[in-house]
């Protein structure tokens, strides 16, 4: 059925043309009828017009009071194809131009005065019957005109029109199948390179060129997505090498110290504590990053959201801030700004975000260094500010510190137990919320991290 009905398929291209083809017919057959009807309407006014004419010219020689002879074909001008007649009282002919005229009796066509057509064995006669009187006599005057020469005209005419039409509809199929053709060149181009590209390649491109128009537009379009395709596959095999990498970590350490284990170290209490020890560390440690990984690839997949609620964000902090100096005895965690405010957001979101920022700070602080929490309602914001005495950021590295994976002090990764993952989680929470989130920090004078959240997001 499919193959059959593959087969019937008409080509867009074939569309445009029968449709251009059908339209440019209509077109002329409609300004070949328009022609037609002018043109026997102007040349049949014409003829009317030349028949009064004859028939005033003749009627005032008449009534001059000259002789009615051959005399007065000096005075009355007859073109070629005028018959006149000029019948006495008794309706006998008292003068004709032409021998072999027309017959047509003077009272049985139509009434006097009248222009009309009569009807001969071979063609049509337009005439024209008139009665001039002089003194006490009458005379009936008969001008007519054979549209002969009128009907071999319009025959003609006729005939050029239609084979004008036959021409017109073979230059409009040629035109119409050049011009599709031309018209949807583009769309061939997408279809070819729509067909050579693959997840393997990502490379092509269409050549967008010529006028600027909607094909260009499309074309450029098709571009774009295809350029937003091909950073989303580099961000995703980079998110995949790097989970491996971060991974592969974790699992070659506990692959050592369960070797060492299986060799000698479980007689050796000391090297048996160590190993136990390490393989709890960096299985805790693999479960953050996994659960890390999820949460972003749900994210990813808009499979996570967010359960909005009203809650005191000064209270949430209040508690990060008491949690923090429990688990934290090496630094010096100050809170002295921290406004009553109402916020519609998701509590446990929030709250992550908190805690992976004051994580960073404690981790890139040394020991008795200050960490400082702050938030301020400012109109239909609230500023969340975290800021430590730490080590600081390079300026060159500061924008891409959200990023996942990217990590600033790279050789102190495995001490600090980082994984690059927790500031991108971090961004994509806040965003979610519809707030910003940035950083301002010195080399060597601390980090700030600055977070404004809506109050409200409806």
């Amino acid at each position: 059925m499919n193959k059959f009905y593959k087969n019937r398929r008409i080509s867009i291209s074939l569309r445009l043309t029968a449709i251009h083809a059908v339209i440019l017919s209509i077109i002329l057959l409609i300004i070949s009828i328009l022609t037609i009807n002018i043109v026997e309407r102007v040349l049949m006014k014409e003829y009317k017009s030349e028949i009064k004419k004859v028939t005033e010219d003749v009627k005032k020689y008449i009534k001059s009071g000259k002789e009615i002879n051959k005399d007065i074909l000096q005075e009355v001008t007859l073109k070629d194809g005028i018959h006149l007649k000029i019948f006495g009282e008794d309706e006998s002919l008292i003068f004709q131009n032409k021998l072999d005229t027309i017959e047509i009796n003077i009272k049985e066509y139509n009434e006097l005065d009248l222009i009309d057509l009569a009807d001969d064995s071979r063609m049509e006669i337009l005439y024209l019957n008139k009665v001039v009187f002089k003194e006490n006599k009458k005379y009936y005057v008969q001008v007519a005109k054979k549209l002969d020469a009128y009907d071999a005209f319009l025959e003609t005419l006729y005939v050029i029109l239609v084979i004008m039409n036959i021409f017109g509809v073979i230059i409009a199929v040629i035109s119409g199948i050049y011009l599709s053709r031309k018209i949807l060149k583009p769309i061939e181009w997408i279809t070819n390179t729509a067909k050579s590209i693959s997840i393997h390649d990502l490379d092509e491109r269409i050549n967008v060129h010529g006028a600027d128009d909607e094909l260009k537009e499309l074309g450029e379009t098709f571009n774009d997505m295809i350029d937003r395709l091909q950073e989303s596959f580099e961000r995703e095999k980079q998110f995949v090498s790097d989970a491996s990498h971060e991974l592969r970590t974790p699992i070659s350490v506990i692959q050592g110290y369960i070797d060492i284990l299986d060799r000698w170290g479980k007689d050796d209490k000391e090297v048996l504590e160590e190993s136990i020890l390490e393989i709890k560390n960096e299985t805790f440690n693999m479960k953050k990053l996994i659960e890390q990984l999820l949460f972003l690839a749900r994210g990813d997949n808009k499979k996570y959201k967010l359960n909005y609620s009203e809650f005191y964000l000064n209270e949430l902090i209040d508690d990060i801030v008491n949690e923090t100096k429990m688990i934290d005895n090496k630094h010096t965690i100050i809170n002295n700004v921290n406004g009553k405010v109402i916020i519609n957001a998701d509590f446990d979101a929030i709250k992550q975000v908190l805690r992976i920022i004051i994580d960073n700070s404690i981790k890139y602080t040394a020991d008795h260094g200050d960490i400082f929490i702050e938030s301020e309602k400012q109109n239909d914001y609230v500023e969340i500010r975290v800021k430590d005495t730490g080590i600081g950021i390079p300026k060159e590295e500061q924008p891409y510190i959200f990023d996942r994976f990217y990590r600033v002090d790279k050789s102190r990764s495995k001490d600090t137990g980082g994984s690059g993952v927790g500031l991108a989680i971090a961004k994509w929470i806040v965003k979610k919320h519809l707030g910003a989130i940035k950083v301002e920090s010195e080399l060597g004078k601390g980090t700030q991290i600055i977070i404004k959240l809506p109050i409200n997001m409806y």
